[in-house]
C-alpha cells in the first residue's frame, strides 16, 4: 500500500489500477468499490493524457467488469458492453472475448 501510494503521487496510472483492484477484492484494505471506481477513472484519465493505449484498454476493461459484475453498483450489461467494446478497439484480446461472451449471454 505504501509503495502504491507513492506511485500514485507521481500519477502512475498502473499503480492506481492495481490499488483499485485491491479495493475491489479487499486485499490489504477494506472493500470499497466506490474508491476502486474513482481510482480506475483517474488511471484512465492519466493514460489518456499520455496516449498509453495498452493501459487505456486495461482500465476500460476493468471498469467494464465492475459494471458487468455489479461491483459497488447495479449490474449494467449495456455499459459493460460499451466499455468492453472500447477496450477491444484498443486491441485488448481479453476484451474482444468478453464482448462476445457477454453478447451471447444477453441474447439468450
Amino acid at each position: 500500500m505504501k509503495w502504491y501510494k507513492k506511485a500514485i503521487e507521481q500519477n502512475e496510472s498502473i499503480a492506481k489500477s492495481n490499488l483499485a483492484e485491491m479495493y475491489i477484492y479487499g486485499h490489504g484494505v477494506e472493500v470499497d468499490c466506490q474508491r476502486a471506481l474513482e481510482l480506475y477513472e483517474e488511471a484512465l484519465q492519466d493514460a489518456l493524457k499520455v496516449d498509453d493505449e495498452e493501459e487505456i484498454s486495461i482500465v476500460l476493461f476493468n471498469i467494464a467488469e465492475m459494471h458487468e459484475m455489479g461491483y459497488g453498483m447495479e449490474v449494467d450489461y449495456e455499459k459493460a458492453l460499451e466499455l468492453y467494446e472500447k477496450s477491444a478497439n484498443y486491441g485488448l484480446e481479453e476484451a474482444k472475448a468478453k464482448l462476445e461472451e457477454l453478447k451471447s449471454i444477453i441474447s439468450k
